[in-house]
């Protein structure tokens, strides 16, 4: 008995020999053990039926198949019992449980058996199978260490309907004679009546393991369904998008019982953006939302995904793609090598590239990954994944949209007050600007001359600061992201600053909500402001980070701020940090200069922290 398999199910269509093969199980006339090692027919019969009310008496399909196997080795005295489920395949084992084993007995085993040797010619062959010692047949495939010695064994295939679920196995048959963990005479051999009975019992047990099956089903689909609602409820609620996708890969994991969820969305110039990741926690460590994520394995995985044929195929046709590794081979290798990286360690077996689409409006891509042989889990998964990544889109597109219009709104309104204060107020404030100079060229009052020319001055302040604040109503255009944004406001202000500033972004700053997208710029509009007013500098060079805190770090190689200087547009940027619970500091460079950071956390007062990635 050698090598491990995944979980339990097994899609409908495998073909299977006729069900007449397993003979009659209903058929228990003299099954009483005349050769001594069975009890009575008439006990046989009422451990049967006992049997078949405590397997069929629940839902759950784990302690289903386990109440199968125990209820068999009581029924047979069999010292060892298990039972072998079908992978999708329907030639290999995918689940194996026992029974009569204890956990150091399992552990020391190892991988369980994959269904080679006489466990094989079972499913070749799914017809109860009886051998005084397996040991001596000749399909025998022998056993890893430490596994007890096992001599005679009994058969069966379970089936459900026309399918071939898995086989029930029996090993050591124990006469009714010795006392529990006593000692049995060796080679005792299985009897027909033993055969006979457990062909019934894996009668029963097919129709108690589709009831438990059917009810996992609807369960999980309730689950997904009520999923998909909060999801679109999140979406349409404004809770922000960072919030939702999170819960989306946390719930998609959760609910296909995946090792790791991934969230890749297409930004507005048709760039993969990872905006969330969910894995399975490690042996010890606490379940986490927010796993710590390396940005450059993000990058790294990215990278090995956009460069994978079946990514483009998966795009390109709007249709779940499913990608079964093989081993040695380097695309195969590289996506699981990636995927593993960021999911700290995870096991990647098969993953799930699933798009996110509405018509001609590409949200983005759903990736899934679940360990190895996981096969039959996945086919089930796949056929709740598709409807469900179908729905979310609807939602994402719809909540983009309404975000959309919204903006248009604003903007609509900023652009009505900004003609309002360009074509009245700056008009009526320039032309008593003009009234003023005009009138201190009269008069030979130097005093008067001076407090003339001083209020002009203010005037024009007054006039540039209403143009600043015209600036800043317009904002962001719809649909320009971030990091468009801010390429915009640097080179506009290279048009003041006669220079063009060097300008890096890293971590998310894709993710920061739309309040604190617009501090961001407006605080550096401000900043190169200050630069180009007073520091005559002859490079500046501004870095954005974006992870637990958004930290903005200007440097200009210019004068410095001079004692006394004033300070009013530093105040700004100041209390807009100080609104935010950040902070500002400026300092002196080593030669000359003056390097300033603005920084403050990416959520507010109550809000789940962001994950880093």
């Amino acid at each position: 008995m050698d090598g491990p398999e995944g979980l339990i199910t097994s899609p409908p269509g495998r073909p299977t020999p006729p069900a007449s093969s397993l003979g009659d199980p209903r058929d228990l006339d003299g099954v009483g053990g005349s050769d001594g090692s069975s009890p009575p027919a008439s006990d046989r019969v009422t451990a049967l039926l006992e049997a078949v009310m405590a397997v069929t008496s629940g839902l759950e399909l784990a302690d289903v198949l386990t109440r199968i196997v125990s209820s068999g080795r009581d029924l047979v005295g069999a010292r060892y019992g298990a039972m072998g489920v079908l992978g999708l395949d329907g030639r290999h084992l995918a689940e194996f449980v026992t029974d009569g084993l204890s956990a150091v007995e399992r552990s020391a085993i190892g991988a369980p058996p994959r269904g080679h040797g006489v466990l094989g010619l079972l499913i070749s062959e799914p017809t109860p199978l009886r051998l005084s010692d397996l040991t001596s047949h000749p399909d025998s495939y022998g056993f890893p260490p430490n596994h007890p010695a096992m001599h005679s064994f009994l058969g069966v295939p379970i089936r459900i309907r026309d399918e071939v679920f898995g086989n029930l196995y029996m090993t050591e048959k124990i006469p009714p004679d010795v006392p529990p963990g006593g000692d049995a005479p060796s080679r005792v051999q299985f009897t027909a009546s033993d055969k006979a009975v457990l062909v019934g019992l894996a009668a029963a047990a097919g129709i108690a393991i589709e009831n438990a099956r059917l009810f996992e089903r609807t369960r999980r689909q309730r689950r997904w369904i009520e999923t998909t609602a909060e999801v679109s409820r999140m979406l349409l609620e404004e809770s922000g998008e960072s919030t939702t996708v999170d819960y989306l890969s946390r719930s998609a994991r959760g609910l296909a019982t995946a090792s790791m969820a991934m969230v890749v969305l297409v930004d507005e110039r048709d760039r993969c953006v990872v905006r969330a990741v969910d894995t399975t926690p490690q042996t010890g460590a606490a379940a986490s939302p927010h796993p710590e994520v390396d940005h450059d394995d993000l990058s790294r995985a990215l990278r090995t995904l956009e460069g994978d044929p079946r990514w483009a195929a998966a795009r390109g046709r709007r249709a779940p793609v499913l990608i079964t590794p093989r081993p040695g081979d380097p695309v195969d290798d590289a996506l699981v090598a990636a995927l593993g990286r960021v999911g700290g360690g995870v096991e990647v077996g098969l993953v799930s590239l699933l798009p996110m689409a509405v018509a001609d409006d590409e949200v983005g891509v759903l990736v899934v990954a679940w360990p190895a042989r996981s096969e039959a889990l996945v086919s089930e998964m796949l056929e709740l994944l598709g409807p469900f990544t179908r729905q979310v889109a609807v939602a994402l597109v719809a909540a983009r949209n309404r975000r959309a219009r919204s903006a248009v709104a604003r903007l609509e309104d900023r652009d009505r007050i900004a003609r309002d204060m360009h074509d009245h107020v700056i008009q009526r404030l320039f032309a008593t600007g003009l009234s003023l100079q005009a009138a201190s060229r009269t008069g030979d009052d130097l005093l008067l001359h001076q407090r003339l020319d001083e209020a002009v001055e203010s005037l024009d302040e007054a006039i540039k600061d209403i143009r600043y604040a015209i600036f800043e109503l317009h904002g962001r255009r719809p649909g320009t992201g971030v990091v468009d944004s801010l390429h915009d406001v640097v080179s506009l202000a290279g048009d003041s600053l006669g220079l063009t500033p060097e300008l890096t972004v890293s971590g998310d700053v894709h993710d920061l909500g739309d309040t604190l997208a617009a501090d961001l710029l407006a605080v550096v509009r401000e900043a190169l402001a200050n630069v180009a007013k007073h520091a005559q500098a002859q490079s500046v060079t501004i870095s954005v980070a974006a992870g637990r805190d958004l930290r903005v770090c200007i440097s200009d190689d210019g004068t410095g701020i001079p004692p006394g200087g004033r300070r009013s547009g530093l105040a700004n940027l100041a209390a807009r940090a100080t609104i935010l619970g950040g902070t500002l500091s400026i300092r002196a460079t080593a030669s000359h200069g003056t390097t300033l950071v603005w920084r403050v956390p990416t959520t507010g007062p109550g809000e789940a922290p962001r994950r880093p990635r």
